[in-house]
Parts: C-alpha cells; sequence; structure tokens
C-alpha cells in the first residue's frame, strides 16, 4: 500500500511539472543559472538557481528543489536533447548531491535507450473536412496540441491516427469544432485525442448558391 501511494504521488508530481515546463514565461527564468535583482534603490542581489542541472547537465532546462523532513531531498525537473524531453522525479534522499546525481543518472540512461516519435505536428497538421450546406465543400482543419510517443531504441511505433468529423454545417467561423483527431495503441486503446479546428470561415449557401451547385453538376 506505502510503495503504490509513492509511486501515485511520483506520476503526480511528473504529470504537474510536464504541464508547467511548457509555460513559455517559465521556460525563460528557469534555465538561469545565476542572474543579478536589481532593487529600485539600485541595489544588486544576486541570484543563484538551486537546480545546479541546469549548469552542470547538458539540455536541463528547468527544475524545482525541495525539502521537509519528511520528504527528505527531492528534485523534479526536465531535460531535453533534440526532440526528446525526459521528467526526471526523485523524493527521499539523504543529501541535496544524491538527488542530483539520482537524476543525472535517470536522465542518462532515458536519453541512451529511448527516442521520442513525433505523431502529430500541430504546425504540419492538416485534415480535409467535408462541410455540408457551404458555399464550399471542403476545408482543412488544424490542432492546437502536438503528441509524441516515448519507445525504446529498436522497438516499432505502433499506433494508429484516425480523423473523424462531427458532420459540421455552415455557417462556419475559424476556430469552430469541426471533428476530431485520435491517436489509438496496438489495443485499440485511445491514447490522445485532440479537437479539429475550422482554419476559415464558410458561409451557408443561400437558394442562388443551390441553383449554381446544380447547375455546375449538370
Amino acid at each position: 500500500m506505502y510503495f503504490s501511494t509513492i509511486i501515485i504521488w511520483f506520476r503526480r508530481i511528473a504529470i504537474i511539472y510536464k504541464e508547467i515546463k511548457d509555460n513559455p514565461i517559465y521556460l525563460e527564468y528557469s534555465k538561469i543559472w545565476m542572474t543579478d535583482l536589481i532593487h529600485p534603490s539600485g541595489r544588486r542581489t544576486e541570484l543563484v538557481n538551486t537546480n545546479r542541472l541546469v549548469k552542470t547537465y547538458p539540455g536541463c532546462d528547468s527544475g524545482k528543489t525541495g525539502y521537509t523532513s519528511l520528504a527528505k531531498y527531492c528534485l523534479t525537473c526536465s531535460a531535453r536533447r533534440g526532440g526528446t524531453r525526459l521528467v526526471g522525479v526523485v523524493i527521499g534522499e539523504p543529501d541535496s548531491k544524491t538527488r542530483f546525481s539520482e537524476v543525472r543518472e535517470m536522465f542518462d540512461y532515458g536519453f541512451a535507450n529511448y527516442k521520442s516519435n513525433v505523431v502529430l505536428d500541430k504546425d504540419e497538421f492538416s485534415a480535409e473536412i467535408d462541410i455540408f450546406n457551404g458555399k464550399i465543400d471542403k476545408i482543412y482543419g488544424k490542432i492546437e496540441n502536438s503528441y509524441s510517443v516515448l519507445t525504446k531504441n529498436g522497438e516499432k511505433l505502433n499506433v494508429k491516427v484516425i480523423i473523424e468529423d462531427n458532420d459540421p454545417r455552415a455557417p462556419i467561423e475559424v476556430g469552430d469544432v469541426i471533428g476530431k483527431v485520435l491517436v489509438v495503441d496496438e489495443n485499440g486503446i485511445v491514447i490522445f485525442e485532440d479537437e479539429i479546428l475550422a482554419n476559415e470561415a464558410v458561409a451557408k449557401m443561400q437558394l442562388f448558391d443551390h441553383f449554381k451547385h446544380i447547375l455546375y453538376h449538370w
């Protein structure tokens, strides 16, 4: 019971940190090792990042150290190399030096044995969706989130991407939800889902448009 509770906490901390580290403002400052805080009076205070891995470990760009009498020395941090980003979490370490060495070893193992495979790239994704009763028949949709799958070196990536529309009907505005994209694993389980948004507006067909449509397809 105790062990399973610890695993749950590790997972929760990693998930929380995964969301935090995607904040561009946070990443702008989290990678700084040393800087000076200039007070309104002109007095200067030197600030040093408590996460020493941002200085000593290549690719580490963020992290949070911690200590309590119960949890002991803790560290949650992230490193990125190429397209692969890893998050490391340690709790209950006996001293500060050990928490950094443990995460360093975790990162070394992860980067040496695993790679990140881009399944969906939000900047390249484009789905053609049929539009009912619109002045145009089809538009291209976009997604707001990319998705990658971590696999062990030599392991085959076995996922399938499914595009589903929600029978969109004109009028449609830019950003309206016109469908969804699913990533399904080898067992048919959905492991990722995102909305497909309209890239352009589509006006509703009027009576004259219907006549033109009939004549065009005569």
